[in-house]
């Protein structure tokens, strides 16, 4: 076994256990962004925090997407400091919401009328207690709660409460990574205490434009040559599998993972050589043309590019794979509708949108991803007029 795992928690790892943080006040950026009715949003909740006399934070993606400058989704997760039900009962009358607790681990969901999901977490550690295990949680503080972070651009902290509100708190040095455009993680065991990291790196370097620096990139191959991978269950591998394949970017996303980290995790013969990439870009040919189709079918696309993926294995074999990450049972129906039907589907070489509606709806009465992955087996061009 590889050296790298040898080592202890991420307290005793982390450099930042007697760093003060930086702490600079962006609320006319936060005015400026956000929506009036977002910004009113987090001002509610640092306002209702304060009558329980807790702390509350924006954490998390939203925080690092607002200093990247790209686009904000409408979900934010909140931490709180100490835990308190009470606070989330009322934030969720107050919000009209619905509530999902979860006892054990201090957290809650709420999902607003009008689709915004907020997620609510006590300020928490996490401690592992062997390589890849789900983490042991205990209540902490904001600070020891940044240390479980996995990358140092996901350590910004958003100040809602009355006094402070707009303080942006960092304690790792984040803003220079963020304006470096690098993806770092905070200490040396990161990929070993949890390998799902691995695939979040290449998700987030993608989608965000950023770039795996070259010591964490070098953590991530030793973490691979110490089989980390093999140690992930089947249930975790393929849900992170499933949130790298439905990224919008997703064939960039496969060529990175085939050049960091290889399809081995899914089956020892897949290699991405030159007819298997041929292949996912006439997928990702087609479901451009989908894209534009402006179709209402309900298209699930990450399943589009796993048959892609799959496609050179023999139906055994793939079918095999499928068990082993236990995917549902449309995957596997999409597979064999597509093994036992090549043929089936011609497509014209001036193929209009049109025209590729009408193949769509004549075939309706079969999973519209096996439809549109035999569509790409075709090597003619889509005219996109």
């Amino acid at each position: 076994m590889s050296s790298i795992l040898a080592g202890g928690t991420i307290e005793q790892k982390c450099i930042m256990r007697n760093v003060l943080p930086e702490i600079k006040n962006i609320n006319l950026k936060l005015e400026r962004v956000l929506s009036a009715k977002n910004y009113a949003l987090i001002k509610k909740i640092g306002r209702i925090a304060d009558k329980y006399s807790l702390d509350a934070y924006l954490i998390g993606g939203f925080v690092r997407d607002l200093m990247l400058g790209v686009d904000l989704g409408i979900d934010f997760d909140i931490l709180i400091e100490p835990y308190s039900a009470e606070f989330i009962k009322d934030l969720t009358n107050q919000l009209n919401a619905q509530v999902k607790f979860y006892p054990l681990f201090k957290t809650a969901k709420l999902k607003l009328p009008e689709g915004i999901v907020v997620d609510i977490a006590a300020a928490r550690t996490e401690t592992y207690k062997f390589p890849a295990a789900l983490p042991i949680v205990k209540l902490s503080s904001l600070k020891n709660d940044l240390l479980r972070r996995d990358f140092i651009i996901n350590t910004l902290a958003l100040k809602l409460n009355k006094k402070g509100f707009g303080d942006l708190i960092d304690f790792l040095n984040a803003g220079k990574y963020i304006k470096e455009k690098k993806i770092r993680v905070l200490h040396e065991l990161s990929f070993i205490d949890d390998p799902t990291r691995i695939f979040r790196a290449i998700r987030f370097e993608q989608r965000l434009n950023l770039q795996i620096d070259k010591y964490t990139q070098n953590l991530l191959k030793q973490a691979l040559d110490a089989g980390m991978l093999d140690r992930l269950d089947a249930f975790r591998k393929t849900n992170e599998l499933i949130f790298l394949l439905a990224e919008p970017n997703a064939l960039k996303i496969i060529i990175r993972l085939s050049d960091l980290v290889g399809f081995n995790f899914i089956n020892s013969q897949l290699i991405c050589n030159p007819k298997m990439l041929k292949g996912l870009q006439a997928v990702e040919k087609i479901l451009n043309v989908y894209r534009k189709s402006c179709l209402s079918f309900k298209v699930e696309l990450w399943i589009v590019y796993l048959l892609g993926i799959l496609d050179p294995l023999p139906l055994k074999d793939a079918e095999k794979t499928l068990k082993v990450f236990k995917f549902k049972l449309k995957v596997k129906k999409c597979l064999l509708f597509c093994r036992s039907n090549l043929n089936k589907i011609d497509i014209s070489r001036q193929m209009s949108i049109r025209k590729f509606r009408d193949i769509l709806e004549k075939f309706s009465f079969v999973d519209i991803e096996a439809i549109l992955f035999l569509m790409s087996k075709s090597e003619t061009k889509i005219d996109k007029n």
